[in-house]
């Protein structure tokens, strides 16, 4: 398990603002699924989760983001376990992976089985447990009395 160190965390800003400036360029296409809990919990201040929810609505009108929540009302669902990120390459010869952050650090998982169950898994839950991605802008204006 490494520090946290200033180093390691400029790294990892510059990684996610230049994936963020590919995402608005719509070099990258995103299917993000997020769990009503995390607009339960605040994470700054009202006014920064308020622009966090803004910019989410800003993100789901893109054509190459697709945005889902998972209420509350859905239940448990496989999702509980753990975030990850499943990884496709379709342009270039890499199989996908699964980014899993957590406590323990960060894993790359590659081996068909893993990928294919985390696949499983996602598929699952954008299906049967997120609302649609309309359903979702909704609810999102919705939390934010607009």
């Amino acid at each position: 398990v490494g520090e946290l160190t200033e180093q390691w965390i400029k790294e990892t800003i510059a990684v996610r603002l230049a994936r963020q400036k590919r995402l608005e360029a719509g070099e990258l296409m995103v299917h993000a699924l997020v769990d009503e809990a995390v607009f339960c919990r605040p994470t700054g201040s009202t006014e920064i989760m308020r622009e966090q929810i803004e910019r989410l609505l800003v993100d789901a009108a893109r054509p190459n983001v697709t945005l889902q929540v998972i209420p509350f009302v859905k239940g448990p669902h496989p999702g509980l376990d753990g975030s990850f990120q499943h990884l496709r390459f379709p342009e270039k010869r890499i199989e996908d992976m699964i980014f899993v952050e957590g406590l323990l650090g960060n894993f790359l998982l590659d081996k068909a089985a893993l990928v294919d169950h985390y696949r499983t898994v996602f598929e699952d839950l954008s299906q049967r447990f997120a609302s649609d991605p309309d359903a979702t802008v909704s609810w999102l204006k919705k939390l934010l009395g607009t």
